[in-house]
């Protein structure tokens, strides 16, 4: 008796097929035929496999129409297709892939060697999702003067990809729907404010601060210095940390937003340079004096590791992006 039925074939080794090739499948002897038919995912997921939105994915790949499933696809992938995956399983040479991207309106994001497509509607909805994701983090904390960008990309979709996520956040700067604040990321109309005392002790202690701007003293010196309470410095690092003005590089240990920027443009030139940044080159450029250590540098590259303008591999710090990265550590 013959019947029809959608399968998952796994090989012991590697084979061509495409979405379109057709297959016998014989016993051990290859004497008899026990099916046989015809190719439509040659990249099946791992989970959800019989989920009703693969079903109805692999339903549309049986249309001759690679248009066909991508609409169905496109509208599923919140995160994005995988265009190359896409192309491939179709056997679509560059340019006719290229064209049905084209005519599908995809909005088209390059994240490496990979190629995402999005619908237009699930782009302007991701968008919507960072929007959302912005209110709720201005609502949660009012005195923060925003969100930054890797813990934004998290909050709006976690398993978006950075390049899509920066081509996001791109668009909605420019359409000036959001706006940006050195590291930080926020709604225009959101504005962090300190309360005047706050703003008081804070010109005091600063100076503190300006005077060692790449190894600043930390929060019990600063006590000690001032003859202020620890407790008091602590809590009023934390709110201005909260407002934009500083940054926790360790803990207990705060820089200013302007030696931050003034970093951020060292580990650039060393990637420029170099290729990556390391701690030895990071300590040799900012105490040559003799002031500072290895530690510092250290602590200084998993901070911006940390909040996303940097990734570590092994020992070096490479910069996410491109070199327009830094911009968003120096706006004011």
């Amino acid at each position: 008796m013959e019947t029809t039925a959608l399968a998952e074939i796994l090989l012991d080794r590697e084979t061509l097929a495409v979405r379109g090739d057709r297959f016998v499948l014989r016993d051990a002897s290859a004497r008899h035929s026990i099916g046989g038919g015809r190719v439509l995912d040659c990249f099946p997921p791992s989970r959800h496999k019989r989920s009703p939105a693969r079903l109805a994915l692999l339903a549309a790949l049986k249309d001759d129409d690679p248009a066909v499933s991508l609409k169905l696809l496109a509208g599923q992938a919140v995160a994005g297709v995988d265009l190359d995956r896409f192309a491939a399983n179709w056997n679509l040479a560059a340019g006719a892939a290229a064209a049905l991207w084209s005519v599908a309106g995809l909005r088209v994001i390059a994240a490496g060697e990979q190629h995402l497509g999005f619908a237009a509607g699930g782009w302007q909805a991701l968008g919507e999702k960072l929007l959302a994701a912005l209110a709720a983090e201005h609502a949660r904390a009012p005195d923060m003067v925003g969100v930054e960008r890797e813990r934004l990309r998290r909050l709006t979709l976690p398993t978006l990809e950075r390049a899509a996520f920066d081509a996001l956040v791109a668009e909605l700067l420019a359409a000036g729907r959001i706006a940006a604040a050195r590291a930080w990321l926020h709604l225009p109309e959101h504005q962090a404010s300190l309360a005047a005392g706050d703003r008081d002790l804070f010109a005091v202690l600063k100076p503190l601060l300006d005077a060692q701007p790449h190894g600043p003293p930390r929060v019990r010196d600063i006590a000690r210095a001032s003859g202020t309470a620890e407790d008091t410095v602590r809590q009023l690092f934390r709110r201005i940390a909260r407002a934009g003005e500083l940054y926790p590089v360790a803990h207990d240990h705060y820089f200013t937003a302007d030696a931050v920027a003034g970093l951020a443009a060292i580990v650039a030139k060393l990637n420029a340079e170099k290729g990556s940044a390391r701690a030895a080159d990071l300590r040799d450029i900012i105490y040559r004096d003799g002031g500072g250590g290895r530690k510092v540098a250290i602590h200084i590259l998993e901070f911006f590791d940390r909040i996303g303008y940097t990734r570590r591999v092994r020992d070096e710090h490479l910069l996410r992006g491109s070199g327009a990265s830094h911009a968003w550590l120096n706006n004011n």
